[in-house]
């Protein structure tokens, strides 16, 4: 992934490998640069060239305090039948995911932008959207769904659209935020 995010009206760089269960996400702003490395279920570093070492500490403490359940949905979209004549220029429709991730106590936008970029996958340009959303309903649980669909453009390119629900209750029928975003992408030789 690397993608532009907003956060609070501020444009982020953000960056991020995955090598195995280690999953590193950068954020790059005006006002520096945040770290966040999380080794499957634990986030083992906060690094920023922003904060006191001491304000590091207290946020990765809060990060780890953050649970994340990841379920798979039943619901499955336009189920996915390929013909030859249909290789290019039709969507394939992902499948959604279903994200439960509680917070509670203070923590910042930033912050919990980058934890939703380490859990949820393809949701770059809007994840700092949903942070701010989650934040400012004061939510300790929020769940989200979220989805990739992707289409071959050609031989070299390729769209895709990412979808990131929000929801305030656990059945997922009381829809706070929806957003989505597209990209396209060269890909690689």
């Amino acid at each position: 992934m690397d993608e532009t995010v907003m956060i609070d009206g501020k444009s982020y760089t953000a960056t991020q490998t995955v090598k195995g269960p280690v999953v590193k996400t950068i954020l790059t702003g005006a006002e520096g640069t945040i770290e966040l490395v999380r080794v499957a279920d634990e986030f083992t570093s906060l690094d920023t060239d922003f904060m006191s070492k001491k304000e590091e500490a207290q946020n990765l403490a809060a990060v780890n305090k953050i649970s994340v359940d990841v379920s798979e949905s039943a619901y499955v979209e336009n189920g996915n039948t390929y013909t030859t004549s249909s290789i290019y220029n039709t969507w394939r429709y992902g499948t959604w995911k279903n994200y439960k991730i509680t917070a509670e106590g203070k923590i910042s936008t930033v912050i919990l932008t980058t934890l939703i970029l380490s859990y949820i996958p393809y949701v770059g340009k809007i994840a700092g959207a949903m942070a701010g959303i989650f934040l400012t309903y004061k939510l300790k649980v929020g769940y989200f769904s979220a989805k990739k669909d992707t289409m071959l453009l050609s031989g070299n390119y390729i769209k895709q659209k990412q979808h990131l629900k929000l929801f305030k209750q656990s059945n997922y029928t009381q829809l706070l935020s929806y957003k989505s975003a597209e990209r396209t992408d060269h890909m690689a030789d």
